[in-house]
């Protein structure tokens, strides 16, 4: 995988170079494979060793194949389970703002999820004529070919595109704030995945950085983004609000970000999402966060 720096006004901090150093490691795994895919064809490695690497590299790819599967599978069963707990009474309340409003931003516009909800629907069509229709679809010949590894991955986007039709369909006819500013407390609700009102009192810190971000795009490229990093004084009391995956997948997102912020990071709001209110969002969180 090639990152590359992308001239910009944001720079990388230490913490984010290091990360792309790493990055940039993997360019020589794939080189090495390359040079023995090269040396396998111009026939000067035996093929019993050609045959004994790929062999490794498949058996490699299956593991791999399967944890990502099982990772996936389990980060998507934690966001299911969320939100069902948000269309109940708990997760309804969990979104109202306390105190007097003093900003308040609401996606107005339905044409995104109107979008992906056709794209997830015509996805779990599909998906239902491959399980229910298999041979209308595919033949005998072809249907005895699919591997473990292949009804794993099946399995998974039959999942997926089930959960992204039901989610996109409530995104639809749902009216939630996407962002709210109160004298209290503040709401930030990315993809229906908030932790709910946060208190100003328990919030410790409001710093601007950046993350890096991946954009395809010409050249895949990485890039810093602007981002508002939140600390907590008691992230804990936050996280109870999430079910046992969300917290173990959020413990996981905030570690990484408080050591490529190089701040506390707690939530991160991007400044893209929130790029018209941006200066007047941080101009209040700094007055209001103690």
């Amino acid at each position: 995988m090639e990152s590359t720096k992308k001239k910009s006004a944001l720079p990388f901090n230490s913490s984010q170079n290091k990360i792309l150093k790493y990055l940039n490691y993997s360019f020589y795994v794939f080189a090495a494979i390359g040079i023995i895919f090269f040396l396998s064809i111009s026939g000067l490695i035996p093929t019993s060793i050609i045959d004994s690497i790929f062999w490794f590299l498949t058996v490699l790819g299956s593991v791999v194949v399967v944890i990502m599967i099982g990772f996936f599978s389990f980060m998507i069963s934690g966001f299911l389970i969320h939100f069902i707990q948000m269309q109940t009474v708990y997760g309804i309340s969990n979104l109202e703002v306390d105190g007097k409003i003093i900003l308040d931003i609401r996606d107005k516009s339905k044409t995104g999820s109107l979008v992906f909800f056709l794209i997830s629907a015509g996805f779990v069509t599909l998906v239902n004529l491959i399980l229910f229709k298999t041979d209308t679809i595919f033949d005998a010949v072809q249907i005895a070919t699919f591997d473990l590894n292949d009804r794993l991955i099946f399995g998974f986007f039959y999942f997926l595109s089930h959960f992204l039709f039901i989610y996109f369909g409530f995104k639809m006819l749902k009216d939630e704030p996407y962002f709210a500013i109160s004298e209290k407390g503040f709401l930030y609700n990315p993809a229906g995945m908030s932790y709910g009102m946060v208190l100003w009192d328990d919030v410790s810190s409001v710093k601007e950085s950046t993350i890096m971000y991946s954009t395809f795009a010409g050249a895949h490229q990485v890039v810093p983004r602007a981002v508002i990093c939140v600390g907590l004084k008691n992230p804990e009391k936050y996280l109870k609000r999430y079910n046992f995956v969300l917290r173990t997948l959020i413990r996981l997102i905030n570690k990484f970000n408080r050591y490529q912020t190089e701040n506390p990071s707690d939530l991160i709001i991007a400044k893209n999402v929130i790029a018209h209110d941006y200066e007047a969002i941080i101009a209040l969180m700094n007055k209001y966060a103690k």
